[in-house]
């Protein structure tokens, strides 16, 4: 149910297959190396419930993703790349 790879210098985008984790509750990358934008696919993860992202390379827009907005407790965007 949780997925914490905080601290693990990762680089490159959040796959979109990130999706299928249909039972992730907890997201947690901070304080990696991450890039692109945050994927749509998070938004359709209906029990996800707090995503951290802070002091990462992301960039661009929420897009479809801003459906994460009504479905989560808590999300931390803090310190991304505009």
């Amino acid at each position: 149910k949780d997925l914490d790879m905080k601290n693990n210098l990762l680089t490159g985008p959040i796959p979109t297959q990130i999706g299928s984790l249909t039972i992730l509750e907890n997201l947690i990358l901070e304080n990696n190396k991450l890039t692109g934008p945050v994927p749509n696919q998070l938004g359709t993860i209906l029990t996800l419930q707090n995503v951290k992202l802070t002091d990462n390379l992301l960039t661009g827009y929420i897009g479809a993703a801003s459906g994460l907005c009504n479905l989560v407790n808590w999300v931390d965007l803090v310190n991304l790349e505009a």
